[in-house]
């Protein structure tokens, strides 16, 4: 039998040669350039397909539902592009510097209008797992937006309930994807959802981590710093120096930064969000895990240790 790690990559190369077959299909040259060629780790779908070998194994509804899940995530990152007026998107000019916010949410509409299409061809009950992710990121990106034109700088928990709504939410309905689509065993896709929560949170974290720290390129950061978006290092630097009543720039905070122990605090809280999502997947999973060559449990283990390497 193949590794799983292998079965996956195959899986993942699938899901890009159909991302790229719909663009080309449907948009103009000008956009497919914006577009292509497929960037990012494809950390969703990843997700997805991982809990789909674990629930019995990778089929063509698993890689409908990782294409729907990639596209949900690409419309949902050029609109924030267009709500935070973002000039960069991994290291390039976002869609919306290129092209502006109306061609911007054409797009996204058009992505959207390509995620349904894929649900719709699984079952109902991936099309409601996805309305209502949708509904509580919305609606989290929405109480963001009003408190900060209120100038509403956030707390230790009004953070960590942002980026669940806003990130883990979405990993854990990508693990639950996974196994549904691999039959129907709702124990395991509850296990699943768990797991996909508390990766999310790491996941989350990690990144907000790095943008102040080695590794972060500072475009978004500054971006988000200036907007008065504050993550979890700001919010714990705001509470020993007044950095939400005075005008630093992001040089002085990084300067901060290094003189505290908060990047340090930041990580050991990220830490244990990874050690429960290891435990969380030994408890559950191990004895779903076993393959001929090599089993999920040693990559996905693999996987969560290099959450730290998130780009």
């Amino acid at each position: 039998m193949k590794r799983t790690n292998v079965i996956i990559e195959e899986a993942i190369n699938k899901v890009k040669v159909e991302l790229e077959r719909i663009i080309r299909r449907d948009l103009p040259p000008v956009i497919q350039s914006s577009l292509l060629p497929i960037a990012g780790k494809l950390n969703r779908a990843r997700l997805l397909l991982t809990f789909a070998a674990l629930g019995g194994g990778i089929n063509p509804r698993s890689i409908k539902l990782a294409v729907a899940v990639e596209l949900l995530h690409w419309a949902s990152l050029i609109q924030d592009d267009v709500i935070d007026g973002a000039k960069w998107r991994r290291n390039k000019p976002s869609i919306n510097y290129q092209h502006g916010a109306g061609i911007s949410f054409l797009i996204s509409d058009w992505m959207f209008s390509e995620t349904y299409n894929r649900l719709l061809q699984c079952d109902g009950d991936a099309v409601k797992l996805i309305n209502q992710t949708i509904k509580v990121m919305a609606l989290s990106e929405l109480d963001q937006e009003l408190k900060l034109a209120d100038n509403h700088v956030s707390t230790y928990l009004e953070y960590f309930r942002y980026i669940y709504k806003k990130t883990a939410v979405f990993f854990k309905t990508c693990c639950i994807l996974g196994i549904n689509s691999a039959g129907n065993n709702r124990l395991l896709a509850v296990q699943a959802g768990r797991i996909g929560f508390w990766w999310g949170i790491a996941y989350q974290l990690t990144d907000d981590i790095k943008d102040l720290i080695n590794g972060g390129n500072g475009l978004n950061t500054s971006e988000d710093f200036t907007k008065g978006l504050y993550t979890l290092p700001l919010i714990f630097l705001n509470q020993r120096y007044p950095i939400a009543e005075k005008n630093y720039t992001l040089a002085e905070i990084t300067e901060l930064l290094e003189k505290t122990d908060i990047i340090a605090r930041c990580l050991e809280i990220r830490n244990k969000c990874l050690k429960k999502t290891a435990q969380l997947y030994k408890d559950c999973f191990a004895a779903h895990a076993e393959t001929s060559n090599r089993s999920i449990e040693d990559w996905l283990s693999q996987s969560i240790s290099e959450t730290s390497l998130i780009s």
